[in-house]
């Protein structure tokens, strides 16, 4: 989430979405790899994510940024999707 903007300006955020495919700690596994995400605060990210149906990783100024995680995550399985906001 190095490249993330602030909340406040329009940004294209990535939304990883929840499914009945992957576990949670293959989740965190990937947040982990992928992102640098800490364990702990992977576990917190797979577990609202499972609670809420979707959550938003990270707002980006580039599409090209907010695409290539996209699909990074893709990559591993996870069902994960970009919005203009």
């Amino acid at each position: 989430m190095r490249e993330a903007v602030m909340a406040r300006e329009r940004a294209w955020a990535v939304h990883l979405h929840n499914d009945d495919i992957n576990t949670i700690e293959g989740v965190v596994y990937v947040l982990h790899e992928v992102l640098g995400i800490p364990i702990e605060s992977g576990l917190q990210a797979a577990a609202e994510t499972d609670k809420k149906g979707d959550i938003v990783l990270g707002r980006y100024e580039s599409q090209e940024q907010a695409e290539r995680l996209v699909a990074q995550l893709q990559l591993y399985g996870l069902w994960a999707s970009m919005k203009w906001t």
